[in-house]
């Protein structure tokens, strides 16, 4: 299955979009922080009880109970103080549909948003209770409602400021935020390496990838987080969205695979790519159309996942065994990594019920992505060593070392794209210089003299170039032949000007041996009629033109400069 370079495109523009589109709609998340006085937290672990056969039977806090056989669990409470008003109750248990009731009057009882939740998402909650004014004059009661078998874990509530019972939910889940800022960090300088790369004609795909991967789920693991269900803004949206971005997020990686193994391996990684677009669309018309809850599709998304994992660890390991380079190697015990960390947190999300699962996922992500990540900056690092060599090679094989000047093949080059309208040249105005007697200087006085008037030369025919203005490039195409090539000029009067001056500034500061004799032959790139000629019409012409100085100062005609 070849993919179309369009489809491609069309591709990673939707995805770029998709992550501009989730941080855009959710927005960050609103610490709501309410008034009241600054006090310490404390957890009511004491003063619980319950209300059996007109007897009290005290219990301490955290539990493990059996319900009743009504399947609920009533706790009361006769600790709280009337200066305890205005403060915060923070109840887990969420999970458990917890009722709280301070005396005869209702003060909590959860609802599910637009978005409906299971129990491992509701157990990721707290549900926070501003305590009213008739606090410590009414008994607390909590009621915990048990709809299955098995125990209940039961919490102990903590009691402070709105401050402090924000900054305990944060502390709890703190592991989990570092993690999405690893991952957002990342995902940015991900991003920039990508830029930077494209900027300097590398094109290098997989960091684009590995960004787009690492922000996708950086915004999953925040908006699947009890934080952003507590203080996020348009919370119900922000679950759809995350369901979409649990679905999708794993595409890039796909797309990293996909540039890093062979071609025709390409063709199942391109089928899990289908299968993961498909199973999206055809889980959100399931719910727009006959509304079925994400939640209840989630186990398809995550078999889908943990096969696709799977297959990519068989590709990978068939490659390495073939291949047994870095990158493949590095790649094959990144998606291990990956597929135990995702196996340990469907465990526990799916058997246990343990609601700190998405921390092992994520730190098992964090380590797959630098796992990839290095294995990607080695590639890169490489691959921009080979370059810089390529293009040390490619200088040395354009430029003369005697004299610095870039030689016969750039000079060639350079006149192919002029009469292509390569840079947008109109016109140009082609010079040969020649040194008259190189053979006899080198004959007479030694080689040395020879190169030290070649490289006097040279200089001469660069400082003229320079002060002719832009768009004048100098040239040594032989032992003793020199050539300027001026675009945008009037003509070459104005260089064989300058250059008759600098002969003579350099000609006064040597002995008679080492004075400079050169001859100049010019000519247009258009003739006459406005039509251009070819490139060995063109240094045909300037031959010609040369040839005739040459023989006019022979015969006397003017002297040579």
């Amino acid at each position: 299955m070849k993919m179309s370079k369009g489809w491609k495109q069309f591709e990673r523009t939707l995805l770029v979009l998709l992550v501009l589109l989730l941080f855009a709609l959710t927005g960050p998340l609103r610490l709501r922080s309410g008034g009241g006085e600054q006090s310490r937290v404390t957890a009511l672990r004491t003063g619980w009880y319950q209300l059996s056969d007109g007897g009290r039977k005290e219990i301490q806090l955290p539990v493990r109970m059996e319900a009743s056989g009504e399947g609920s669990i009533e706790l009361w409470n006769d600790s709280l103080r009337p200066e305890d008003a205005g403060k915060v109750l923070s109840v887990g248990g969420v999970q458990y549909g917890p009722e709280v009731w301070l005396g005869e009057t209702l003060l909590y009882r959860y609802k599910d948003n637009a978005f409906p939740k299971n129990d491992q998402m509701k157990g990721k909650l707290w549900a926070d209770i501003t305590l009213p004014q008739e606090t410590g004059t009414e008994p607390l009661r909590l009621i915990y409602t048990q709809t299955g078998a098995g125990e209940l874990i039961i919490e102990a509530p903590e009691l402070g400021s709105r401050q402090e019972i924000t900054g305990r939910h944060l502390q709890k889940v703190s592991v989990s935020l570092v993690i999405v800022v690893c991952m957002q960090c990342l995902g940015v300088i991900s991003l920039c390496i990508y830029l930077y790369m494209r900027r300097q004609g590398i094109r290098e795909e997989r960091f684009l990838d590995v960004s787009l991967f690492l922000l996708v789920c950086g915004f999953w693991c925040l908006t699947d987080s009890g934080i952003y269900q507590m203080y996020g803004k348009n919370t119900a949206l922000g679950s759809v969205l995350s369901f979409y971005a649990f679905m999708l997020m794993s595409i890039p990686m796909l797309h990293f695979v996909r540039n890093t193994l062979k071609k025709e391996s390409g063709v199942v990684v391109n089928l899990w790519i289908a299968a993961l677009y498909l199973n999206a669309l055809i889980q959100g018309l399931l719910n727009k159309m006959y509304g079925i809850p994400f939640i209840r599709m989630l186990v398809v998304t995550h078999l889908l996942l943990f096969s696709g994992v799977l297959c990519m660890i068989f590709l990978l390991w068939r490659e390495y065994r073939i291949e047994k380079n870095l990158q493949s190697g590095l790649c094959l015990y990144a998606f291990s990594v990956l597929g135990l960390s995702g196996v340990t947190a469907l465990v526990l999300y799916w058997a246990f019920r343990i609601y700190w699962y998405e921390a092992v996922f994520q730190f098992g992500i964090l380590i797959y992505i630098a796992l990839m990540f290095w294995g990607l900056i080695c590639k890169v690092t490489e691959d921009i060593r080979f370059r810089m060599e390529q293009r040390i090679c490619e200088r040395m094989s354009t430029e003369d070392r005697l004299t610095g000047m870039k030689n016969r093949k750039a000079f060639e080059k350079y006149l192919q794209d002029c009469a292509r309208d390569v840079e947008g040249v109109k016109d140009a105005e082609l010079i040969f210089i020649q040194m008259e007697d190189l053979r006899e200087f080198n004959d007479t006085y030694g080689m040395s003299v020879g190169d030290e008037s070649v490289i006097g030369t040279a200089g001469c025919v660069k400082r003229a170039g320079a002060l002719a203005g832009e768009g004048v490039r100098c040239f040594r195409v032989s032992g003793n032949e020199f050539a300027a090539v001026m675009t945008g000029q009037d003509g070459g009067e104005t260089f064989e000007k300058l250059l008759v001056q600098e002969v003579c500034r350099y000609n006064g500061m040597v002995t008679g041996r080492g004075r400079l004799h050169l001859s100049c032959g010019s000519s247009s790139l258009r003739k006459q009629d406005g039509s251009r000629r070819t490139v060995s019409d063109w240094m045909a012409c300037v031959n010609q033109n040369l040839q005739k100085n040459r023989d006019s100062m022979r015969g006397g005609g003017r002297d040579d400069v």
